[in-house]
């Protein structure tokens, strides 16, 4: 999905109607891929369903942010990824506000820009007692824990809607020139891509301003 909408993009640069709908609808599609591939992030709201390995910290970070809600959380040392038969059963959920909390930012209710679960009055378990032939030894609990959340932006922040149109415009102007220097996506025989983003020496104002923003929302990745 496009971060932003065509009437957006031809309402700020003044695109015509019809014919180079198609063109700009591509660029937008395309930039949209590019931004997310560059932010390694993912920003349209949607469900996931992850599994983490305790830390031995009393914070476990989702993936992808900014968390909206937690639907559920399960803790279960020989769930296994939920590869194991039986595994994250319904007896093994922990309740929120006693076992749990979201790190929610202030003013906005549940919503969680760190995506950070809190263990409360504990931490999540590194290790879990695993049976052995004479006795129980300690092991790690990999994928103990399961997380159905939601997360994303339910409308897309204005500052990217904006970055994305930049970016757009400045694909389209090098498309109809005959192409681009940068590559990464690529729109039949086209390609384009961000490696600009990345030379703090760009003289291209278009290209800083993008940057500027994007910056804000780059993750570190995983």
């Amino acid at each position: 999905m496009a971060l932003a909408t065509l009437t957006l993009f031809k309402n700020l640069y003044g695109e015509p109607a019809a014919a180079s709908d198609p063109q700009a609808q591509a660029m937008l599609d395309a930039a949209s891929s590019a931004i997310e591939s560059w932010c390694m992030r993912t920003f349209a709201s949607a469900s996931y369903v992850e599994y983490h390995t305790g830390n031995g910290t009393a914070r476990l970070a989702l993936r992808h942010r900014p968390v909206i809600a937690v639907s559920e959380l399960l803790y279960d040392p020989a769930g296994h990824f939920g590869e194991a038969s039986g595994g994250f059963a319904s007896t093994t959920a922990l309740s929120e506000g006693i076992d749990w909390v979201l790190d929610a930012d202030r003013g906005t209710g549940s919503i969680s820009s760190s995506g950070i679960l809190f263990r409360i009055g504990g931490m999540w378990p590194l290790a879990s007692r695993l049976p052995v032939r004479m006795a129980h030894e300690a092991g790690p609990a990999y994928g103990s824990i399961k997380v159905t959340y939601t997360a994303g932006y339910a409308t897309i922040p204005a500052d990217l809607q904006h970055a994305c149109c930049q970016l757009a415009a400045r694909m389209l102007r090098g498309f109809r020139l005959g192409g681009d220097a940068l590559k990464t996506e690529r729109l039949g025989d086209y390609s384009y891509g961000l490696g600009a983003l990345e030379d703090s020496g760009s003289k291209d104002p278009a290209i800083g301003s993008i940057r500027a923003v994007l910056s804000r929302y780059k993750e570190m990745g995983w």
